[in-house]
């Protein structure tokens, strides 16, 4: 039964497991249809590797080198960039350090016609999108009326803006059939709008007897002077050896949790928060910069009494899905046995199932796994 169920899953396309599990829903692209003959497209990407100095990015169908724009996300300034050949050669200014990563984002003015065409009294847009967070901004007067894929909505400055979240590694063909129409007839979304969602979160299931899992959490600062990292943690999680990184420098931030009458103290802080609530702070060591933003991932270990054994000896975990995506890694030497919520699977270098999941929604569905042992 366990053997047929993990056979069964494992047909489903593998997403990549060797690869960061923070990297594929970290890349962002964005596609601005104007009024004009052009469309202007932004992509959000991350550079990594230690020395690394340079980034290369292929420009985008239709676009021209000299007229892109490359941005370090972190500080909002632009960083100097120059042609080679149908790509734009990024010069990072520093090298990066061993934990170190670089935001870049590139902004691009390409060829309306090579994504946009007239269909009636519309247009179709149509072009294979990247992996990551895709979003498309309509011209204004229009509204979406067909698509091939799923999407979210949301307003912006009047316009109606598309949302779709893309795990795969390969290029997502996608096809809006585009209308006239007022889109000021849509309500405000209740939730976040997904594609420009960038936490993540990743749990390592280890020990079952001792309900103990180790779990890092993606977060994004952007709130101006903000120099606080701040995370509400679970009533039901005690937890243990809590370390903060900052992805884009590397280097490892002064943590520890407060009561929530102390994190109320610190500026930026979130509210309301419960009387009861356990806040864990981390210090940053700067304001973020007005443009700017800053990126951090919190390691920790929790004892949690929602992961542990069953008396038949299988593992089970009762969690929750709130991020757009969510991974989750079984100890060595088990497989899965049942799964209340879809997910892709694969494995990792060493062996572990790894299981992935994309949430679109802005609600908190729960999530039940539960696990045994692999027979010799």
């Amino acid at each position: 039964m366990k053997r047929a169920l993990t056979a069964l899953l494992l047909m489903a396309p593998p997403a990549a497991a060797a690869d960061d599990p923070f990297r594929i829903l970290a890349l962002a692209t964005r596609y601005e249809i104007g009024g004009g003959n052009e469309i202007r497209i932004v992509s959000d990407r991350i550079v990594r590797g230690a020395g690394v100095e340079e980034y290369r990015f292929s420009l985008s169908a239709a676009s021209a080198a000299s007229r892109a724009v490359a941005v370090d996300r972190a500080s909002g300034a632009e960083l100097p960039s120059a042609a080679s050949g149908d790509d734009l050669l990024v010069s990072l200014g520093r090298r990066l350090g061993e934990r170190a990563e670089r935001r870049v984002r590139i902004e691009e003015t390409a060829g309306r016609a090579r994504y946009v065409r007239p269909r009636g009294g519309g247009m179709v847009f149509e072009h294979a999108v990247p992996p990551g967070r895709v979003t498309v901004l309509l011209a204004p007067g229009t509204v979406l009326g067909s698509s091939n894929v799923p999407v979210q909505t949301a307003v912006e400055d009047g316009r109606l803006k598309l949302g779709i979240l893309h795990p795969g590694a390969d290029p997502l063909p996608v096809r809006l059939e585009i209308e006239s129409g007022d889109p000021g007839a849509f309500r405000a979304i209740e939730g976040d709008f997904r594609a420009e969602d960038e936490r993540n979160i990743v749990y390592w299931l280890e020990d079952a007897a001792e309900n103990r899992l180790r779990l890092a959490l993606e977060l994004l600062l952007d709130a101006p002077g903000q120099a606080h990292v701040f995370s509400v943690l679970l009533p039901a999680d005690r937890i243990l050896d809590p370390v903060t990184l900052d992805v884009d420098r590397g280097v490892e931030l002064p943590t520890r949790i407060v009561s929530a009458e102390e994190a109320a103290a610190i500026p930026h802080a979130p509210a309301p928060l419960p009387d009861d609530a356990r806040v864990l702070v981390a210090d940053l060591g700067y304001a973020v910069p007005e443009g700017g933003n800053a990126r951090v991932r919190l390691y920790q270990t929790a004892i949690n009494p929602g992961y542990g054994l069953l008396p038949d000896g299988d593992l089970r975990l009762l969690r929750f899905l709130a991020r757009p995506r969510t991974r989750i890694v079984l100890p060595a030497g088990w497989d899965l046995t049942s799964l209340d919520q879809p997910a892709l699977p694969s494995r990792d270098a060493e062996g572990r199932l790894v299981l992935d999941f994309v949430h679109a929604g802005g609600d908190r569905p729960s999530l039940t796994l539960t696990a045994g042992r692999q027979p010799e």
